[in-house]
C-alpha cells in the first residue's frame, strides 16, 4: 500500500491492508515509566483486532452498534477501536471515569447513543463492574473485554464503501453536562488524514511520540489513526506518566530518535521550564524534523522559548509548526507545509484590534520573535494556509457577507473534512453545520480570525460564550447550572461564568452570582465561595479562581432576561459592579509560607495557609478536621497543593499520599513526621493511584499548567 491517498478503503481496512503489506512492522510501541515497552506489528493487531471482532459478534455487538471504549492508555486501546471498525459497529473513545468523579457525564452519553456495550481491557473489568453498580443506568450495559486466544478469523472481507458512514463518535472535551458527540465519517477522516500527511511530511520512515490520549481528537487521529495511514511507528506513553515527570516526553523523543512530536502550547511551555534547569546529559533533539502544536490558542512567545530552549539539546533549524483545528471539522482546518513553509508571528497595532481592526506592524519568522511593547502591540501566532482540496471564509457577524484580507471574522471551513454533525442532536447541527452551492460540506466554527494577505490564517479569538481553559472547552451555561442549585441563596438564571486571562497566556474560571435579598441579611460568602467550588470541582474537574457575589438583578441582561456574559465578563475585569456583596479569590500568602516550620503546630498552620490560598476562604473558616474533598478540594487542586509543599518545604511528597492525610491537621502531622525523621519512611498511601491514573484530559491539562517550578 502506499503513502499516497487514496479512495474506497475503510480505516480498519488500511490497518488489513498494512498487515499485509508490512506484516512485521512496528505499528505502535507503548512505553511504560520505567521505559519497559510493549510493542504490536500490523499483522499482530490485525488478528487480535479480527478475534476481538468475531467475539464481539458472537456477544450480539452487530453493525452500527455504540460501544463506548474505556481503556488506560494502551494497546488495547487500538485493538478495540479497529474491531468494532471491522464489523461495523461505532466506538465512542471516552475518558476511563474515576471514582472520585460522578457517572453523569457516561450516563447522558449512554443514554444518546443507546450505547450497546462497553469495551474494557481485561485488567480494568472487575474496577469498572464495581464502579459502574453505582449507576442504574450503566450497571444494565454489558462491559467486555478481549478475550485470548479467542477463535483466530481473518476472514472478514470489505463491504462497498460508503464514506459517509460513522467512523466513530467524537466527544467534544471539557462540557459535562451537554457533551456532544461528533459523527467522524470515514471520508472525513480519511480526507483530513491525507492533509495532516501532507502537512507534516510523514512517512514510513518517521517515528511520532506523543502523550497525548486516545479520545483526544490529536491524539487518536494526529497520532494513532495517522500512524496505521503513513506507515510508521508511533511511540506513545500514559498522560499521566507525563504529568508526574514531563522530562519523560523528552526521554521518549531522544531515546527513539523520533523525527516528529506534538502536543498543545502548554506542554511545551512545561518542557521548555523542565529543560532549562535539566542537569543531565543524555538528551537529544538532533533527530527531530518537525515539532507541531495544535488544540488550544497558541502563543508565540511559548513555541519561541521551547525552540530556543531545545536548540541546546541539538534542535535544529526551529522546525516548529502550529495549526488551527477542531474536531467538528475532523482534525486540522490550516497548517504549515513541513517541507515548504515556515512558522511566523505577527505584531498588531493594539488599539487597533482593540477595535476588531488589523493593521500589521511585522511579520517574520517565529525564531525572529522580538520583545513586543505589550502597551501598544499585540503577537499573534500564525496558523499556517488552510489545507488543500478545502477553503476558509472569514464571516461578517451581522451581515453574513464574506470579507477580504486582514478582516476579523467568524472562520467558515468547507470541504470534505468536514463532519457530519452532532448526534442526536439536529437543532444545533442545522445552524452550525451546512452545504455549500457546489454540495460542499460547511462548518461554522464559531472562532475568531483573519486571512492576511498571503492566506495565511490568524486566530485572534474564539467563540463568543464558550470558554477554552488549557485546551478543554467548557460551556458556560453548564457550570452556571452546577453553581445555581449549590445554595438556596443564589437567584435562579443569576449566575455569569466565563474565562479571564491569568498571566501572559493562561485562561482560568471566573465566576459573578446573583444573591437573594434574604441572603443578604446574613451573608456568608466564605461558606458560599466553599460550596461553589466544592460543586464545580465535583461536576465539572475545575478550580474556580475568582467569585464575586452582587445583588439580585445587578447582572447585565437583554431584554429578554438572558443575561449577557461577555458584559459582565467586562464589568467584572473593570471592577465597575455598582455593588459587590463580596468576593473570593485564589490568592497565596506567599510570605507566610516561607515561614520556618519547627514543631507540629507550625506545619499545620502551613497546611491551612495552603488549603485556604488554594480555596480563596479565609483560615478561620476552615475546619482542620474536616477532609479536603469536602471542603470542595479536587484533584487537580492537591496535585496543585503537593507541589507546594515540595517547594517550600523541600519534600518529595507524592500526590497519593495526600489522600490517606486528607485533613489540615492529619498532614500538619505528617509533615512534621517526614520533616523530622520522627517515623523514618513515609507511610505508605492508602490510595494506589488509579484516582491518578484515570483523570480525564481536562483534569491532566489542568495538572500540567499548575505544577509548580523554579
Amino acid at each position: 500500500m502506499k503513502n499516497d491517498y487514496f479512495e474506497g478503503v475503510y480505516l480498519s481496512g488500511l490497518l488489513k491492508e498494512r498487515a499485509v503489506e508490512s506484516p512485521d512492522c512496528k505499528a505502535y510501541i507503548f512505553v511504560n515509566s520505567d521505559f519497559t515497552e510493549e510493542t504490536i506489528t500490523y499483522l499482530q493487531l490485525y488478528k487480535r483486532a479480527c478475534s476481538y471482532a468475531r467475539y464481539l459478534e458472537d456477544t450480539g455487538i452487530k453493525e452500527n452498534d455504540f460501544c463506548m471504549l474505556l481503556f488506560k492508555q494502551s494497546i488495547d486501546f487500538a485493538v478495540a477501536f479497529f474491531a468494532c471498525g471491522i464489523i461495523k459497529a461505532i466506538p465512542v473513545p471516552l475518558n476511563m471515569p474515576a471514582k472520585i468523579k460522578n457517572l453523569s457525564k457516561w450516563e447522558k452519553i449512554a443514554q444518546e447513543t443507546g450505547t450497546r456495550a462497553v469495551l474494557t481491557s481485561g485488567k480494568k473489568y472487575a474496577s469498572l463492574k464495581r464502579l459502574f453498580s453505582n449507576s442504574e443506568i450503566l450497571q444494565v450495559i454489558p462491559i467486555i473485554h478481549e478475550q485470548e486466544n479467542y477463535e483466530e478469523a481473518l476472514l472478514f472481507t470489505e463491504d462497498i464503501y460508503d464514506g459517509n458512514e460513522i467512523a466513530f463518535l467524537q466527544y467534544t472535551s471539557g462540557s459535562t453536562a451537554l457533551p456532544k458527540g461528533i459523527m467522524v465519517t470515514q471520508s472525513a477522516v480519511l480526507n483530513n488524514i491525507k492533509q495532516i500527511q501532507r502537512i507534516l511530511g510523514v512517512d514510513r520512515d518517521t517515528v511520532l511520540v506523543m502523550w497525548l490520549p486516545y479520545y483526544h481528537d490529536m491524539g487518536l487521529i494526529g497520532g494513532f489513526l495517522l500512524a496505521i495511514y503513513a506507515g510508521f511507528p508511533l511511540v506513545f506513553m500514559e498522560p499521566m506518566d507525563f504529568v508526574r515527570n514531563p522530562i519523560m516526553w523528552a526521554e521518549a523523543i531522544s531515546k527513539y530518535r523520533a523525527t516528529h512530536t506534538g502536543a498543545p502550547n502548554f506542554s511545551y511551555n512545561l518542557l521548555a521550564e523542565k529543560l532549562e534547569s535539566y542537569k543531565g546529559e543524555d538528551i537529544s533533539f538532533e533527530s527531530l524534523k518537525c515539532v507541531f502544536c495544535g488544540s488550544e490558542p497558541i502563543n508565540a512567545k511559548t513555541m519561541h522559548r521551547f525552540g530556543s530552549t531545545a536548540a541546546g539539546f541539538g534542535f535544529r533549524g526551529f522546525n516548529i509548526f502550529a495549526g488551527y483545528g477542531l474536531g467538528e471539522g475532523s482534525l486540522i482546518v490550516s497548517g504549515y507545509v513541513r517541507t515548504e513553509q515556515k512558522m511566523t508571528y505577527a505584531i498588531l497595532d493594539k488599539k487597533a484590534f482593540s477595535h476588531n481592526k488589523v493593521e500589521i506592524i511585522e511579520k517574520n519568522y517565529l525564531e525572529k520573535l522580538p520583545e513586543i511593547d505589550a502597551d501598544t502591540q499585540i503577537c499573534l501566532a500564525g496558523n499556517g494556509f488552510v489545507i488543500e482540496e478545502h477553503r476558509i471564509e472569514i464571516i461578517d457577524a451581522e451581515t453574513k457577507e464574506v470579507l477580504g484580507a486582514n478582516q476579523i471574522g467568524e472562520i467558515k471551513f468547507i470541504g470534505k473534512s468536514v463532519t457530519k454533525g452532532y448526534w442526536g442532536k439536529k437543532d444545533i447541527t442545522g445552524e452550525i453545520f451546512g452545504t455549500g452551492k457546489n454540495g460542499e460540506r460547511t462548518l461554522l466554527t464559531g472562532d475568531l480570525g483573519f486571512v492576511d494577505e498571503s492566506g495565511e490564517v490568524y486566530i485572534t479569538g474564539r467563540k463568543k460564550e464558550l470558554m477554552i481553559i488549557n485546551g478543554c472547552n467548557y460551556y458556560p451555561q453548564d457550570i452556571e447550572r452546577t453553581i445555581s442549585c449549590s445554595d438556596n441563596n443564589f437567584c435562579e438564571n443569576g449566575t455569569a461564568a466565563f474565562s479571564v486571562q491569568f498571566g501572559e497566556d493562561e485562561e482560568r474560571l471566573a465566576v459573578v452570582q446573583e444573591v437573594k435579598l434574604s441572603g443578604m441579611h446574613n451573608a456568608d460568602c466564605t461558606a458560599w465561595a466553599m460550596k461553589i467550588r466544592a460543586a464545580v470541582a465535583k461536576e465539572h474537574n475545575l478550580q474556580v479562581h475568582k467569585i464575586t457575589f452582587i445583588p439580585k438583578m445587578h447582572l447585565p441582561r437583554t431584554s429578554s432576561g438572558k443575561i449577557q456574559r461577555l458584559k459582565a465578563k467586562q464589568t467584572e475585569i473593570s471592577g465597575a459592579w455598582e455593588r459587590i456583596v463580596g468576593v473570593s479569590e485564589f490568592k497565596l500568602n506567599y510570605k507566610a509560607l516561607e515561614k520556618e516550620c519547627i514543631a507540629p503546630y507550625d506545619y499545620i498552620e502551613f497546611a491551612e495557609e495552603l488549603v485556604s490560598g488554594i480555596l480563596g476562604v479565609s483560615r478561620t473558616a476552615l475546619d482542620a478536621s474536616r477532609p479536603f474533598t469536602e471542603m470542595g478540594m479536587n484533584s487537580i487542586m492537591l496535585v496543585l497543593m503537593c507541589g507546594y509543599i515540595n517547594k517550600y518545604l523541600k519534600t518529595d511528597l507524592q500526590v497519593q499520599e495526600l489522600f490517606s492525610h486528607n485533613t489540615i491537621e492529619a498532614l500538619g502531622k505528617y509533615l512534621f513526621s517526614l520533616r523530622s525523621n520522627e517515623y523514618g519512611k513515609k507511610e505508605e498511601a492508602v490510595y494506589n493511584g488509579e484516582e491518578l491514573d484515570r483523570m480525564s484530559y481536562d483534569q491532566l491539562v489542568e495538572l500540567l499548567n499548575t505544577e509548580i517550578g523554579g
